[in-house]
């Protein structure tokens, strides 16, 4: 979720318009089974906020790897949204 949120707030034009809706569908899908787990197995709601730093590390350097080829990005180096947010099916960075 991260990632693709990563992309669609920052990333050049020229990746992020042929890859806009690929990503936010991806991001629906991630939603929709992470609520489904979290849901299932509640030691996983408590660990999530340490989840949330390890994938986010994750997911920076992959946008950084990803987006290298497309000209200078200043990506965040901590998640700049809420676990809440990331969750939301409704939140969309702008």
């Amino acid at each position: 979720i991260a990632e693709h949120l990563l992309k669609l707030a920052y990333a050049p034009d020229v990746i992020l318009r042929p890859n806009q809706r690929g990503w936010r569908l991806s991001v629906n899908h991630a939603r929709r089974e992470i609520a489904a787990l979290l849901e299932e197995n509640a030691s996983a709601a408590r660990d999530r906020d340490k989840a949330l730093i390890s994938a986010y590390r994750q997911a920076l350097g992959n946008v950084r790897e990803e987006c290298e080829d497309f000209g200078p990005v200043i990506w965040p180096t901590t998640c700049p949204w809420t676990i809440e947010q990331l969750l939301d099916e409704t939140f969309w960075p702008e």
